[in-house]
């Protein structure tokens, strides 16, 4: 019965093992993939701004280059998704406010939230303790999920933000 569970717990190991190279192999095939799509789309996406510069605001072809630049912008968050899924990086743990990280996320997307008709509502409390993470990963997140948020609510809308703090 004891040889019979190790060579279970051996074999459930193996393939466990197994499925950690082909992830990784997936993680390496994705970043190499999203790399050769990020070229192209690169030029696609600064060819449509010169193009959008040249021609009259009342063109209706400008119409066109105006979704061609905010979906190739969309594809680019994606391909960012992929390599960061692709290459998670180590968190560089310091002491951070989570207060001030998202006013810099809700004052780096004023001009979005102004243009498409949200409101942020900011209900932070009053004593928000400092704490220790990875300030850029907060960041990202953060914004990540307003953004989220305002895709969700494409005629606009409010988005409240809460953070309380418990001794």
């Amino acid at each position: 019965a004891i040889i019979e569970r190790r060579a279970l717990e051996r074999l459930r190991l193996k393939e466990q093992l197994n499925r950690a190279e082909h992830l990784s192999s997936l993680g390496e095939m994705v970043a190499a993939v999203s790399h050769e799509i990020r070229n192209p789309l690169g030029i696609i996406l600064s060819s449509t701004e010169l193009m959008q510069k040249k021609l009259d605001p009342a063109d209706p072809a400008n119409t066109l280059t105006r979704i061609i630049i905010e979906e190739s912008g969309r594809l680019n968050t994606i391909i960012t998704d992929f390599l960061n899924f692709a290459r998670p990086r180590t968190p560089n743990l310091a002491p951070c406010r989570v207060d001030q990280i998202l006013d810099k996320n809700i004052t780096f997307l004023a001009p979005q939230i102004q243009s498409g008709g949200y409101t942020v509502n900011r209900r932070f409390a009053e004593a928000v303790p400092e704490m220790h993470a990875d300030e850029d990963m907060l960041y990202q997140g953060f914004l990540n999920v307003l953004i989220n948020a305002m895709q969700a609510m494409s005629d606009g809308g409010s988005i409240t933000v809460v953070i309380e703090s418990h001794d």
